[in-house]
């Protein structure tokens, strides 16, 4: 049996103590430097994000506006007018609703939703039959700029996927419920929207 004793010297566990705390302070920074990378990555993230979003926000108002004022030109009485901001199609009532920054409606993209004091989010187009986006959303406690935040994820989700298609809108009945839905073609996502 051999035993080795090694007694150290106090100023050898203070050497130690000090090796111990340069390296946990050199590995504090170097973490600290990857906390940095990943937080300046994620705000370049959000940006790039938001500015897809106020992309495809201008891009489906415009592309919104040039629909209308196409239909309403075939409109007696209202040829070559275009709708802009704060106005609302002649079939609905101006005192009923509220156009709430001119959100596109998602499945026909020709008129502006509206927002109705009985929480409903409709598409004035529903009136003449030719949209049938009607949500009633009292259980779901959304207003306009959540129902806008809803439709940018889900088109910020759908490009994040490297799909190039386009979603498509559309109302479908399902579980007993009508639901808003989004698909594409092109790489058959789906997903319900509210």
């Amino acid at each position: 049996d051999h035993g080795y004793e090694h007694a150290i010297s106090m100023d050898e566990v203070y050497a130690l103590m000090r090796d111990v705390e340069e390296e946990l302070q050199r590995e504090e920074a170097r973490l600290l430097q990857e906390l940095h990378a990943m937080e300046q990555q994620q705000i370049m993230e959000q940006r790039r994000t938001e500015d897809q979003i106020a992309d495809f926000e201008q891009h489906t108002s415009i592309q919104m506006q040039q629909q209308v004022a196409a239909a309403m030109s075939g409109i007696p009485g209202m040829g070559g007018v275009g709708i802009g901001a704060g106005a609302t199609v002649p079939t609905v009532a101006a005192t009923s609703v509220s156009t709430n920054d001119n959100l596109p409606c998602p499945v026909c993209n020709a008129a502006n939703l509206i927002y109705t004091p009985a929480n409903v989010i409709i598409c004035p187009n529903t009136d003449n039959g030719r949209c049938n986006l009607r949500l009633d959303v009292t259980c779901e406690g959304l207003n306009m700029n959540n129902f806008r935040d809803l439709l940018c994820q889900a088109c910020s989700e759908h490009s994040s996927t490297g799909c190039t298609g386009n979603l498509r809108f559309q109302m479908m009945a399902q579980f007993g419920m009508t639901n808003l839905m989004a698909g594409c073609d092109q790489c058959k996502a789906s997903t319900m929207i509210v």
